[in-house]
C-alpha cells in the first residue's frame, strides 16, 4: 500500500547518522502549510484566515502558530498528521508550525534586523510567498500569494500597501491571493529594510525598494530553520541564539 507523509523517519535517520551525529532529539520541529478542514460553506482560505486571526489578535507575535503536538487544533489536519509521523523520530517533544511564519521568525533573525523598531520580511518560496511587517517586536500584518501567480511589480505594490495599512483579506482573495492579515500600521520607514528570503527571491532583484539578502545562519534557505529553532527557544525560554 501507498503512505504518504512530510516526515520520513528513516531517511532522516540515515542523514543524522551520515554526519556522525546521535540520532537522538530533545525536541523536534516541523512545519508546513495548513488550510484546515473548514465547516460547509466557508472556503478554506477564510477558514485558515480565521483561525490564524484569533491568535495573533491574541498574540501578535509569529512563533504563536508553533504548537506542542498536544495542542494541535483538531481541524488543522495536516499539522496533525506531520506530529503523527514526527513521533516516529527519537524525540521527547514534538512541535509544528505554520511554514509562513517559521519563515517569518526565521527573517527577523537576519543581523539587518537587529535593533530596527520595524521592517519588512519577503519570503518568496517555491509555491507560496509571504509579506510580513514588523514593528516594536510584533507581527503587524502579512499577505500571502502564490507564488506562480505574482510578478515582481504586483510585489512591489503588496509590500507597499501592507507598510501603509491598506491591505485587507476579502481584497487579496478577490484579486487571486492567498489572503492578508493587518492589524497595525507599520508605516513607510518600514520600507527602508526589507529582507529578502526563500528560494525564489531573485524576483525581487530588479526590485525599486531596498532589498537586503537575508542569511540567517549565514544562508538563505536556513530560514524556515531558524525560525523553527528560535520559535521553540522563546517557547522554552532559553538563552538567546546569535545566528550569524
Amino acid at each position: 500500500h501507498l503512505v504518504l507523509r512530510d516526515v520520513e523517519a528513516d531517511r532522516l535517520q540515515r542523514i543524522v547518522e551520515g554526519f556522525g551525529v546521535p540520532y537522538a532529539f530533545d525536541a523536534v520541529a516541523v512545519c508546513a502549510q495548513d488550510h484546515g478542514v473548514p465547516p460547509p460553506g466557508v472556503s478554506h482560505l477564510d477558514f485558515r484566515h480565521s483561525l490564524y486571526r484569533e491568535r495573533l489578535d491574541a498574540q501578535p507575535l509569529p512563533q504563536t502558530l508553533l504548537f506542542a503536538a498536544g495542542e494541535i487544533p483538531p481541524v488543522m489536519n495536516r499539522l496533525r498528521s506531520m506530529a503523527a509521523s514526527a513521533r516516529e523520530l527519537p524525540a521527547e517533544e514534538i512541535y509544528v508550525m505554520d511554514s509562513g511564519m517559521a519563515a517569518i521568525t526565521g527573517a527577523a533573525c537576519d543581523m539587518a534586523a537587529r535593533n530596527r523598531e520595524r521592517f519588512m520580511v519577503l519570503d518568496i518560496a517555491t509555491s507560496h510567498t509571504v509579506c510580513a511587517a514588523m514593528l516594536q517586536g510584533e507581527l503587524a500584518g502579512f499577505v500571502e500569494y502564490h507564488t506562480q501567480d505574482i510578478t515582481g511589480e504586483r510585489l512591489e505594490g503588496l509590500l507597499r500597501d501592507l507598510a501603509a495599512g491598506r491591505l485587507d483579506h476579502a481584497g487579496i482573495l478577490a484579486e487571486g491571493g492567498h489572503g492578508a492579515y493587518l492589524r497595525r500600521t507599520a508605516g513607510p520607514e518600514a520600507l527602508d529594510t526589507i529582507i529578502a528570503t526563500g528560494p525564489k527571491r531573485k524576483m525581487a532583484a530588479g526590485s525599486r525598494l531596498p532589498m537586503v539578502w537575508g542569511a540567517p545562519l549565514g544562508d538563505n534557505m536556513m530560514t524556515g530553520t531558524v525560525g523553527l529553532l528560535e520559535a521553540l527557544r522563546l517557547r522554552k525560554k532559553l538563552d538567546p541564539i546569535f545566528y550569524v
